[in-house]
């Protein structure tokens, strides 16, 4: 039960990135696009896989492949981020600095598209 509550959550937060990443939102208008690309439905999806495949006791070993691989993606971008670091308490231009890396950090992952 507790992977499949983690899958949920993850799953809830990466939509509401999803969101506020747009371009059409104001938050989102000052964030690269691959930022967004990264959150959308389609790379995500597996987690929505590995969560329908739980909920429902099916294994699949491609699905779990391929969600090993978007955690990899997803801690490499948290560790760029660094927040306590490199977020928290910086100027705007600084916290741009930082999207910027993340962003040419997601031009190298290999997201479906």
């Amino acid at each position: 039960m507790a992977y499949i509550n983690s899958l949920v959550g993850a799953y809830s937060n990466i939509y509401l990135n999803f969101n506020l990443t747009k371009k059409d939102n104001s938050v989102g208008k000052n964030f690269p696009e691959n930022i967004n690309i990264f959150n959308s439905p389609k790379p995500s999806s597996p987690i929505v896989y590995s969560l329908d495949n739980r909920s429902t006791n099916v294994s699949n070993e491609e699905i779990d492949q391929k969600l090993k691989l978007y955690i990899s993606y997803v801690s490499q971008v948290v560790d760029t981020l660094d927040f306590p670091n490199k977020i928290k308490g910086k100027s705007l231009s600084e916290q741009y600095r930082t999207l910027n890396e993340v962003s040419a950090l997601i031009d190298g992952f290999n997201l479906e598209k």
